[in-house]
């Protein structure tokens, strides 16, 4: 009988060192010793500042090169994971394959820099499997019409896993990175964030737009078209993680707030990209605080300090503060909107 199928990928975090590596494929041998077949897909090891991150070779060119070669030099980052992912699976006593995207017949568009994933042709990958190899995928990648590397931009490996996972018959994709799942604010800015159960793929989409740190909105715009589950965890601490997928009428009540720095704006300004023709009457580096509550009721009026202006739209009201109140008022917002009855007047 053919073994469920999973994908799995992880950040650049969880393969930049020996150590972490290590719990990669501890998390790795236990989908194995469940029974399942098992794809990997990585991203670049480490980040900015890191001796193979992507951000780091880039350095070595100039900004202005032909873009064949900054794609080819960024699609390096990946390539080094995999590489080195796979060596270590072998010496764990697993059999394991590095793939750069082409390997992996993965096609995009052919746009530099932003390629779309078009298609993937499945065999190699499916014939690696039956022969019990495991197939370590480098993300972020593929191949253009031309026969050209080409990188479908920041975050893009969550698509390749997700688009990969469509293709093959996956179940689900486990996305793994350093933290314990997607909290409802951004726990750099809000460490006592809590972590959501569960939540709907529309309203993870919508979050990604006001600039929620989660999974890429493409590809869980991709999960919910394959009808795939994405589970989000972390590779360092034990946790449940957080599941995206389809739920019904979507989920009730307070759901996350993202955080947008240094929006520089003035008076002629119409944010679009904001939406509903929100706009400041003032010059300054703002922040823009977005909340979502489900179902869409109207959110009650806040005071808030220092010139602070927002816009309520049903469920999503977007609320602008100058920078250096941004996370204490981040903070503010979360606690009223979790625990109202406890909540500072602002």
């Amino acid at each position: 009988m053919k073994k469920e199928l999973i994908v799995v990928k992880f950040g650049g975090t969880s393969v930049a060192t020996r150590d972490s590596r290590s719990l990669v494929i501890s998390h790795i041998e236990e989908l194995i010793g469940s029974g399942k077949d098992v794809v990997v897909v990585v991203s670049a090891m480490g980040k900015a500042g890191s001796p193979y991150a992507t951000d780091t070779f880039l350095e070595m060119v100039r900004e202005d090169s032909r873009p064949e070669i900054i794609d080819l030099l960024a699609s390096c980052g990946e390539t080094i994971a995999a590489c080195v992912l796979s060596d270590e699976l072998e010496a764990a006593g697993h059999k394991a394959a590095p793939l750069t995207g082409a390997y992996a017949g993965i096609k995009t568009d052919g746009r530099f820099g932003k390629a779309s994933f078009l298609d993937m042709d499945t065999s190699y990958v499916e014939s690696l499997i039956e022969q019990g190899i495991i197939p370590v995928i480098t993300g972020y990648q593929g191949i253009g019409p031309d026969g050209k590397v080409t990188t479908m931009g920041r975050g893009s490996s969550d698509i390749s896993a997700v688009e990969a996972a469509a293709r093959l018959g996956a179940s689900q994709v486990l996305i793994y990175s350093d933290v314990p799942g997607i909290c409802k604010a951004d726990p750099d800015e809000l460490p006592e964030a809590p972590v959501i159960d569960a939540i709907d793929y529309d309203d993870i989409v919508e979050l990604a737009r006001w600039g929620f740190k989660v999974v890429h909105p493409e590809a869980v715009m991709a999960a919910k078209r394959a009808g795939i589950t994405i589970r989000v965890k972390s590779t360092f601490v034990q946790s449940s993680g957080t599941t995206i997928c389809g739920i019904p009428g979507s989920s009730g009540g307070f759901l996350g707030a993202a955080l947008l720095r240094s929006r520089s704006l003035t008076e002629k300004e119409n944010m679009r990209s904001l939406g509903n023709g929100l706009f400041v009457h003032k010059k300054g580096d703002l922040s823009v605080i977005t909340v979502l509550n489900r179902p869409k009721e109207p959110i009650p009026a806040y005071i808030l300090p220092n010139e602070a202006r927002q816009l309520e739209n049903g469920g999503l009201v977007h609320i602008m503060v100058p920078d250096g109140l941004a996370a204490e008022t981040l903070k503010k917002v979360c606690r009223y909107f979790s625990e109202p009855a406890m909540a500072e007047e602002f």
